[in-house]
């Protein structure tokens, strides 16, 4: 493998009812309306801020105006994250693994799905900047339509001017391991929760499930 794809939410760092908190205080604000477990699975993760925003309105909306409900929603989101800034890390062995990778020369590109513009806000609190560069880190909500399209990573790869096959990448979604092998990317490592591990692994996309950094074959990456 030439490199190591990594996602920052719920790979890197897993913020799930972080995040699901935030986008209920933000809907409930903004729009008058509660988001159930239910839609939040179906409209919410994974989808682009445009794609949410305005299933929350009800109607279309302007960029500009998907632009504002999205600051909106990452002040919510960063307010929650100081209020429990001491609990917060990256996931288990992430830290070890980059370190490695940053030794080993082996080019690591980091997805987050965030606004370029609060991206300095990640850097000083999370310090990724040890092992990624503002080059090597791709925000891709006005790239992409929505996480669950199968052409999420073709769209990365053609961003960033590179070749699938060369890559190996950690997913945290089903939906994503399908996008991963729609882009042909080499080596798809599943990261999720034990109790989801037999989902993935009857998955032929997927070439390892881990529950954290600790637990991942690194010969893949010699392959």
């Amino acid at each position: 493998m030439k490199g190591v794809i990594f996602k920052f939410n719920h790979v890197l760092f897993r913020d799930f009812d972080r995040q699901k908190r935030a986008w209920r205080l933000f809907a409930l604000a903004e729009f008058y309306k509660y988001i159930s477990d239910t839609e939040f699975d179906q409209y919410v993760y994974g989808q682009s801020y445009k794609s949410v925003m305005e299933y929350l309105a009800g109607y279309p909306l302007t960029n500009q105006e998907v632009k504002e409900y999205a600051l909106k929603q990452e002040i919510v989101y960063q307010i929650l994250w100081r209020k429990a800034k001491e609990d917060l890390t990256l996931t288990c062995g992430a830290e070890f693994l980059l370190n490695e990778l940053k030794e080993r020369k082996i080019p690591r590109l980091l997805i987050m799905e965030s606004q370029r513009a609060n991206l300095d806000f990640y850097i000083e609190n999370y310090g990724i900047n040890k092992w990624f560069t503002k080059e090597s880190i791709l925000c891709v909500d006005n790239i992409v339509p929505g996480r669950t399209g199968s052409d999420f990573y073709v769209h990365i790869l053609q961003e960033m001017n590179l070749t699938g096959k060369n890559y190996l990448v950690f997913e945290d979604s089903t939906s994503g391991v399908n996008a991963a092998k729609q882009a042909e990317i080499g080596r798809v490592v599943a990261i999720v929760p034990y109790k989801e591990h037999h989902i993935y692994e009857s998955l032929h996309e997927v070439d390892d499930v881990i529950e954290n950094f600790h637990e991942f074959n690194r010969f893949l990456l010699s392959e």
